[in-house]
């Protein structure tokens, strides 16, 4: 995110004196980490003097161009293939060859130019060893043309072609280890294969991966292990490590664990990513199959954290087909659960996570419970089934001493769904101490669950000092897996201090990453979004997306979501019954926004029902008295206010009140900004 951002100023900066066009050919083999970046910039671009162009071969295979707006290429009709080819070709060119390089071709711009290149009077294409598009014929072609090289230069192509870098230096080293002529890449220039400048350039990277993909495996060993020698550890022990690892037969421990360490080093920087694929190969390497396993399941894990969650699933099924331990193999039931949950959050995902979740080692699940828990908060739509949930945790779980913050979070948690509010808020404020005071080195995802206790605390300052810092945390470390989350709960806060356009520029960020890495995104912020802007269209659009195509429910926030829409628009009835079907949920033992309540006291008040208000009441009370801070007292306050101005219009006149103010006119809730 950060690097996203970083492209995007610098765009912008040169879109100042000029428009600027940023094209990306071969998207197909750009690398995750720049495509994320690109695909961010792109997505962020239409009211800039900035245009964004992506080519590939097939859009749906490159993660997040799907979404982009798209315009498929055909190739040349025949009357423009002939004006290239003609144009392109020896003089006297035999009419039969001619048509048969435009059949083979078929219209491909690249294939016309190279096929024409090479054609004879006796020109044929190669041999079609089951191919099926102009691609394989055009990597045939160049395969064609190394094969005409004489036999002790081909060697230097290989050996180019296993050096994606293209640096001089390091290929004169390495050819010198695998005693070739240092002329050799020189006659490889001459043949129009590639040029030699600064860093070797190949003619078209399909020359590249035409000539690495013909070498036999002997052949790229060889120059993988020149490459590593020549690149040594003083230099880049990364670009060394790649190398060693494809120069290897079978497996090796030294190896894998050389990029384990690469790896880690990775992951620090934020490159998920890239560690991912480290971790991958080192698995792939190491001899020991329990270390294995565990090697690729940490690689698995890493892939939601680079935004590929559908590539940790793979990883997992390949997993699962090895040799391992029960508690391996519990791991890996638990890293797809996760996985599956991340994608969808749908019940059934969400059902699998708490089943896996109960068949842990206690001691080493807390943070696992939590998760399972939380999942199930949100996606709650069995009446009573949390409560079983939490005390079935309460049983399995238990006490360490001294308590971490996680234990904190988890007991702080079962609390609020299992207890009246006097007993669960100290809990509550002794997990937000000991999470704000670890919020840098706590995970970001755990972050989001103290703003969840925060919002329901009503303590705007550490609301926001720790929404703000769990966003920071999670770009910091690149956590595409956990920062829509985070955003989302930053847009809660900004919603809740009137900043609405703050929080609308946070939302789009969050749909952005996770459209980006195939997640179903969660709904809930932007519902209560669409309640505080009155936006009713837009509020019955998400509406009906909840709960379908894999999404949650989140019960919670549309109830929520409901009672602050239509106390905004007047409509007190059916605020009243959304705050009231929330407060039964509550009742039967699931979790509800306590937010709500102050919105029931409202509707209550306006419709004339203040019967239906004690229950908030009691529960504003207590909040109020237990944590006395001045968002907590002060919508104790106002419900105070709004009862009694019910009372008051009763005795008067026997009728509701019409008198009472709305938000805005004098008398607003911190909630109602």
């Amino acid at each position: 995110m950060t690097v996203g951002l970083a492209v995007l100023g610098l765009l912008r900066e040169a879109a100042r004196e000029r428009p600027v066009c940023c094209v990306v050919d071969d998207a197909q083999w750009i690398d995750d980490a720049s495509r994320q970046a690109l695909v961010f910039v792109a997505r962020r671009v239409a009211v800039e003097r900035i245009a964004v162009v992506f080519a590939a071969r097939d859009v749906g295979s490159v993660a997040g161009l799907a979404a982009l707006p798209r315009l498929p290429l055909a190739g040349l009709n025949d009357e423009d293939a002939r004006a290239v080819l003609g144009a392109a070709a020896h003089a006297g060119l035999d009419a039969e060859v001619f048509d048969r390089i435009l059949a083979e071709a078929r219209g491909n711009p690249l294939a016309l130019l190279e096929f024409a290149q090479d054609a004879g009077p006796f020109w044929v294409p190669g041999p079609r060893r089951g191919r099926a598009t102009v691609v394989d014929a055009l990597e045939e072609q160049f395969v064609h043309r190394v094969e005409q090289l004489p036999s002790v230069t081909r060697p230097s192509v290989v050996l180019a072609a296993a050096e994606p870098v293209g640096d001089l230096g390091l290929l004169r080293r390495a050819a010198r280890l695998l005693e070739l002529d240092a002329a050799g890449l020189a006659v490889v220039e001459s043949a129009g294969l590639l040029t030699l400048g600064q860093r070797l350039r190949f003619r078209h990277p399909l020359v590249r991966s035409a000539v690495y993909a013909s070498a036999d495996p002997g052949m790229r060993r060889r120059v993988h292990g020149a490459l590593a020698e020549a690149t040594g550890p003083e230099n880049d022990l990364d670009r060394r490590a790649w190398h060693r690892a494809h120069a290897v037969v079978g497996v090796d421990e030294d190896v894998a664990a050389e990029l384990e360490r690469s790896a880690d080093r990775a992951r620090l920087r934020g490159g998920f990513a890239a560690a991912a694929a480290f971790m991958e190969r080192a698995g792939q390497l190491t001899p020991a199959s329990d270390r294995r396993a565990g090697r690729l399941l940490t690689a698995a894990q890493l892939r939601p954290q680079a935004g590929t969650p559908a590539a940790a699933r793979a990883l997992v099924s390949q997993t699962e087909r090895r040799p391992m331990d029960e508690h391996g193999r519990a791991e890996a039931r638990l890293l797809r659960a996760r996985v599956d949950y991340q994608l969808a959050h749908s019940p059934q995902a969400t059902a699998t996570l708490v089943d896996v979740v109960t068949e842990l080692v206690p001691d080493q699940a807390r943070e696992t419970y939590l998760e399972a828990l939380v999942a199930f908060m949100y996606n709650d739509n069995q009446p009573g089934r949390l409560q079983e949930l939490g005390a079935q945790i309460r049983k399995l779980v238990p006490q360490r001493e001294p308590a971490q913050p996680v234990d904190l979070l988890l007991d702080a948690l079962l609390d609020q769904i299992m207890l009246p509010v006097e007993d669960a808020v100290p809990a509550m404020r002794d997990a937000v101490t000991a999470c704000r005071a670890t919020a840098t080195s706590a995970g970001s995802w755990r972050m989001n669950l103290v703003c969840h206790l925060v919002i329901d605390l009503r303590d705007d300052e550490v609301l926001e000092e720790i929404s703000d810092r769990q966003v920071e945390v999670a770009r910091r470390q690149g956590a595409l897996a956990t920062l829509p989350q985070a955003l989302r709960y930053e847009a809660l806060t900004r919603i809740a201090v009137g900043r609405f356009d703050d929080a609308a520029a946070g939302l789009a960020v969050a749909r952005a990453v996770d459209e980006a890495a195939g997640r179903a995104p969660l709904l809930g912020a932007e519902l209560i979004y669409t309640g505080f802007r009155g936006d009713i269209e837009r509020y019955r659009e998400l509406r009906e997306l909840l709960g379908r195509a894999g999404r949650p429910f989140e019960t919670a926030a549309e109830h929520y979501a409901r009672a602050v829409l239509y106390n905004g628009l007047g409509d007190d009835e059916a605020a009243l019954d959304a705050a009231l079907a929330a407060q039964h949920r509550r009742q039967a033992g699931s979790y509800s926004a306590w937010a709500v309540y102050s919105e029931l006291v409202e509707a209550a008040a306006r419709a004339g029902r203040g019967e239906d208000a004690v229950v908030a009441l009691d529960h504003l009370e207590a909040l109020a008295r237990t944590n006395p801070v001045p968002w907590a007292v002060a919508e104790w306050l106002q419900a105070r206010a709004f009862s009694a101005g019910e009372r008051t219009a009763k005795r008067c006149t026997g009728e509701p009140s019409t008198a009472l103010p709305r938000p805005g006119s004098g008398c607003c809730t911190p909630a109602h900004g």
